[in-house]
């Protein structure tokens, strides 16, 4: 890997959903982007894989949505909720379907478009350090090259690479916000299982999902709390699984007797959600690098999305005004929180895992309507957004 110029308008760090949407959209406006990215490229990684509206709806204004879906992606047309022995409530999504694109399909296609647009995109290649100037303002990056360590300069860097994010903890990203809960999970791709929409059950102590995704397999999960999950799930993962499918979905269980799993499984113990400080002198955060909420909101990759369409906003505007950078990030911050903070509220509620059937299913319906208010933002933001 050779590093073509040493000097760009903005670093991106990190070349997954968040980086590589927020490149792109750079790129759009004509900005020189180079985008750094530790894994390799279509590499798989832990994820529910599920897309919620606002999230399929920037993919399609972006032009990519179609390519996802002839990659094979299957339409979901429908949602439901199972709590125990209540009667499960069900959406029809027909009208307007959702997608649940592996992360080997939808991460390539934004690094792709990333590169199409004008960004130079490289796989393999950690960053090592940031630069940084006397007062301690970020003005680069060092990266880790073929021939060794190699200096790139930048107004600015933005990382977009994960919640343990190398460029939050070098520059000491503050923690504004944090949940009190969070929960383990186990996950895999099955063969062989009707495809029935997006499910998601709910029991006392455990949760689980049934997601239709490429190839014909369905993601399923199975998730408990990561007190729980540190103390059974750590020496079988498989056992972890199983028991909290049969705890919250007994059904779910029984189907996968006759199925065939397609992928090894992957599992976290978990970590309590978050919201820190986006922005400081030169550099600023997107994605999960900068607000980070529980798998069991499928909320990570639309929240991605959401960051990079907002976050590349922010950037074009201040690079294009100094002045008045710090209000204009600022904005940015409080664009996010209005969503990330009532959403890390809610997810307590189901992350507790001591569940009272009636408030986790009011938690869903006020998580529901949060969405829908971030579908609106989204939706107004794209008809004005200097980087639409």
């Amino acid at each position: 890997m050779r590093v073509a110029q040493t000097s760009y308008d903005v670093v991106v760090v990190g070349g997954r959903i968040a980086g590589a949407a927020t490149a792109m959209l750079l790129a759009h406006e004509g900005m020189n982007v180079l985008v750094v990215e530790r894994s390799s490229f279509g590499s798989d990684t832990l994820s529910t894989h599920a897309l919620l509206a606002p999230a399929v709806t920037l993919l399609d204004h972006w032009g990519l949505l179609d390519g996802i879906v002839q990659l094979g992606t299957p339409p979901v047309e429908s949602t439901a909720f199972f709590y125990e022995s209540r009667p499960p409530v069900s959406f029809d999504l027909s009208s307007r379907p959702l997608y649940a694109p592996r992360r080997t399909v939808v991460d390539p296609v934004l690094a792709e478009a990333a590169g199409a647009a004008g960004a130079t995109v490289l796989f393999g290649t950690p960053v090592v350090d940031l630069l940084t100037s006397g007062d301690g303002a970020v003005r680069g990056v060092v990266i880790d090259a073929t021939a060794g360590p190699v200096e790139v300069r930048a107004p600015l860097v933005i990382g977009a690479d994960g919640m343990r994010s190398f460029v939050a903890r070098r520059v000491a990203a503050p923690i504004t916000h944090v949940s009190r809960h969070s929960s383990g999970v186990v996950m895999a791709c099955f063969a062989g299982i009707e495809d029935r929409g997006y499910r998601w059950y709910f029991g006392r102590e455990a949760s689980a999902g049934a997601i239709p995704t490429n190839d014909g397999l369905t993601h399923v999960f199975a998730s408990v709390s990561t007190d729980r999950f540190r103390r059974e799930g750590r020496s079988d993962v498989g056992q972890m699984f199983e028991a909290g499918l049969r705890e919250a979905a007994p059904d779910l269980l029984a189907e996968l007797e006759s199925a065939t799993q397609a992928t090894r499984y992957r599992s976290s113990p978990g970590a309590r959600g978050f919201a820190k400080r986006p922005f400081g002198p030169g550099w600023a955060l997107a994605g999960d690098s900068g607000a980070y909420t529980d798998p069991m909101t499928a909320h990570g990759m639309s929240a991605a999305l959401r960051d990079a369409l907002y976050c590349a906003d922010a950037a074009v505007t201040a690079l294009g005004r100094p002045s008045g950078a710090a209000e204009i990030w600022a904005s940015y911050e409080r664009a996010r929180n209005e969503i990330v903070v009532p959403h890390l509220g809610l997810i307590d509620e189901v992350t507790a895992y001591r569940h009272d059937m009636t408030r986790v299913q009011r938690a869903h319906v006020a998580m529901s309507k949060l969405t829908n208010h971030e579908l609106t933002h989204i939706k107004r933001r794209i008809g004005s957004s200097v980087a639409a």
